[in-house]
């Protein structure tokens, strides 16, 4: 053959000057004359590599490395776009032990030690390439990939600044050098060298996520929410755009939008432990505690050794009633993780759910021993201070929380409720008003339209009641005061109170809210009109109703007892705090010659069946319309007996005789166990001595109505 005929340097021409389909065609020709020129199988393979063609590339640049092992510094790069790096690495060993002063095979053998998690190895290889060939482009620019892999961003950002110098337009380079500055802490800076990487390459959807991630570290959300949009135009898969989109959106709120995000990762691996966890967590703020135990027990299985979805679970298992499953997914974290500070403290919120409060305080201890500075440990450590009629020490404990949150309302108003307890009303009454502000369950606030009232002489006022019944009927006895600094004084209450407020003298009831020069919340008047209570009886029966139930009740024999046994749901649970006590035992602990009438308008059907079973009963329930019912049936019997529910604030207002059966942890207007209540020194008080036993106050109970009905 020929020079004429060597179709060869015609095909190295083409190659050289980037006309790939010329050089490919001539490659095939030389090879057809001789298939197994090494070089020529080199530069073909090479070809392929740039055309695309990674699986050809791969197998003709097998052959040539097969015939001539140095070629494998080129057969590492199809080797390792197709992500087989283990194989790169090993024909790149094959490559260099034949010609160990290859600069590519040192430099591709740093780029496979990278893809196999081995970046102190692969800085090595790199340095040895960079040593070799000063300004070569490639060992530069994986040298700087090592150097952020080992978290060293300055000795990064230098590598990047040398590639930039050798060829400016380096889009990758540009973003990496921002990824360095970005670690650093340099978000400004780093968000300039995203913005030149995307002048180069516009629709690189990883340069705009990490433009994104200097956008969020400077507090640039909106603008960090609209590169977040256009990685995930450009890449709708991106898993990282996707979650940090979700968390962008949880911290403005909007949970609903956070939450469809991580719908959408989980959609395309249901096993993802980070959208479990994110969305569990975000579930929880939206009160779906049973929606956000499933995805954190879903993750806790994908990432057991996480001591924050542990943690998360934990707390979410004791919102949904489920204190021993939380328990045991703490200390299942504890055990993985000995003295995490979130893990002890979730462990104490557990036990103190199952009425373990000894237990319950060690543990909150111990989290804010561990972690002083943690928020929540103070807090839930004031909380079950309380809990054990300890407020004086809670108080220390919601004063170390404010320091770390100062005017945190959560904190605040466990504050106030301790100073209650103790009597300190004066400096209670301040605090109390940050419930319209609580992060869970804030009191929402009535007639906000309206100027608040400073307790200064009006025209027309308008008082809210709210939070529950019992509230309202504690705090109306402050209503008659307020009658007295207003020409005109209207009630805002629910229907079932209205007719029982609308017989008062002196005052107009309303379901909604109406126009008035000032408004007031009821638990609010204290701080109007002197923090001090007055006294507990301010309400009358409404005279239809008392004549009514009056002649109802008349053929009924004495003592007539009224009785209240459950109430509304808890918002904290836990034996030491509920306040329903087992119907059966109360009936049991009531004379044998008394009458009972219930006093609650809802009975649930197992309830139903132990009063009607009970012959001293008088089922009243299917009469009772509201509260003027209760108010006539309360004025026809001897006595009271109730939980501390409406009921026993009712009677106590009214001026009747009361007996309240309170829980270990009982509410703070009860005062501490052994004193009488400033709110109702009137009432008689037997009280749980340990939580969630009834034995003791129930066998109290017994014995008094005894001497008293004797």
């Amino acid at each position: 053959m020929t020079a004429a005929d060597d179709p060869f340097p015609a095909a190295l021409a083409a190659h050289r000057r980037g006309d790939l389909d010329t050089a490919l065609a001539g490659y095939r020709a030389s090879l057809s004359q001789a298939p197994d020129a090494p070089e020529i199988l080199r530069l073909f393979g090479l070809a392929l590599y740039q055309r695309g063609a990674l699986a050809e590339a791969r197998n003709v640049l097998s052959r040539a490395a097969a015939l001539h092992p140095p070629a494998g510094a080129d057969l590492a790069l199809p080797l390792l776009d197709l992500g087989e790096a283990k194989a790169a690495l090993a024909v790149l060993d094959a490559a260099i032990a034949a010609t160990p002063d290859d600069a590519d095979a040192w430099s591709r053998r740093g780029r496979a030690l990278l893809a196999l998690a081995r970046p102190e190895e692969a800085a090595d290889s790199l340095n040895r390439a960079v040593d070799l060939t000063p300004y070569g482009i490639e060992a530069i620019f994986n040298l700087g990939c090592a150097e952020l892999a080992l978290a060293h961003w300055d000795a990064a950002r230098d590598c990047f600044d040398a590639v930039l110098t050798l060829a400016a337009d380096h889009s990758a380079a540009w973003n990496n050098r921002g990824i360095a500055l970005l670690r650093r802490g340099r978000a400004g800076v780093a968000l300039a060298s995203f913005d030149a990487a995307l002048e180069r390459r516009p629709n690189h959807a990883e340069t705009q996520f990490n433009r994104a991630a200097a956008l969020i570290a400077l507090e640039r959300l909106p603008e960090a929410l609209e590169a977040l949009d256009q990685t995930l135009t450009r890449a709708p898969g991106h898993r990282g755009a996707r979650l940090e989109r979700a968390r962008v959106h949880a911290r403005a709120g909007r949970r609903a939008a956070a939450i469809a995000d991580l719908d959408a990762v989980l959609a395309a691996d249901p096993g993802d432990a980070d959208a479990l966890y994110n969305r569990g967590t975000l579930l929880a703020r939206e009160d779906r505690f049973a929606e956000a135990a499933r995805d954190l027990a879903a993750a806790a299985a994908f990432s057991p050794g996480d001591a924050d979805i542990r943690e998360n679970l934990s707390l979410a298992l004791v919102e949904c009633g489920r204190a021993d499953e939380a328990l045991a997914a703490a200390e299942a974290g504890l055990a993985a993780t000995p003295g995490h500070p979130g893990l002890l403290n979730a462990r104490g919120e557990a036990l103190v759910a199952l009425g373990r409060l000894t237990e319950g305080l060690a543990a909150h201890q111990a989290a804010t021993a561990a972690d002083p500075a943690r928020l929540n440990a103070w807090h839930d450590l004031g909380l079950v201070l309380d809990d054990l009629g300890r407020p004086q020490d809670a108080l220390a404990a919601y004063e170390r929380a404010l320091a770390l949150s100062p005017g945190a309302p959560d904190i605040r108003l466990c504050r106030a409720l301790s100073r209650l307890t103790l009597g300190e009303f004066a400096e209670a009454w301040p605090d109390f008003s940050s419930r319209f502000f609580r992060k869970r369950r804030p009191v929402a606030r009535r007639c906000s339209e309206l100027p608040e009232w400073n307790g200064r002489p009006v025209e027309t006022l308008l008082l809210a009641a709210e939070q529950g019944y019992g509230d309202t009927l504690q705090f109306g006895r402050f209503i008659p005061l307020a009658a007295q600094r207003a020409e005109r004084l209207v009630v805002e209450a629910p229907s079932p109170l209205l007719r029982l407020l609308a017989a008062q003298p002196g005052i107009a009831a309303t379901a909604a809210e109406t126009c008035a020069d000032a408004c007031c919340p009821l638990p609010d008047l204290p701080r109007r009109l002197g923090p001090a209570p007055v006294a507990a009886a301010w309400l009358t029966v409404p005279p239809e109703a008392a004549a009514h139930w009056a002649g109802r009740l008349a053929d009924l024999p004495h003592p007539r007892i009224g009785i209240a046994w459950s109430g509304r749901a808890e918002t904290r649970r836990g034996p030491h705090l509920t306040r329903a006590v087992p119907l059966a035992r109360l009936l049991a602990a009531l004379p044998a010659g008394a009458a009972i009438v219930p006093l609650q308008k809802d009975v649930d059907a197992p309830d139903a069946a132990t009063l009607e079973a009970d012959t001293r009963v008088r089922p009243l329930s299917a009469g009772i319309g509201d509260f003027a019912d209760v108010a006539g049936i309360a004025a026809a019997v001897d006595l009271t007996v109730s939980i501390d529910s409406a009921p026993i604030h009712l009677a106590l207002a009214l001026g009747l005789p009361a007996w309240a059966l309170l829980p270990f942890s009982a509410d703070w207007r009860w005062g501490l166990p052994g004193q009488v209540s400033p709110w109702y020194p009137e009432a008689r008080v037997f009280r749980q001595a340990a939580p969630g036993d009834w034995a003791e106050p129930l066998a109290a109970l017994a014995a008094a109505l005894a001497e008293r009905f004797s």
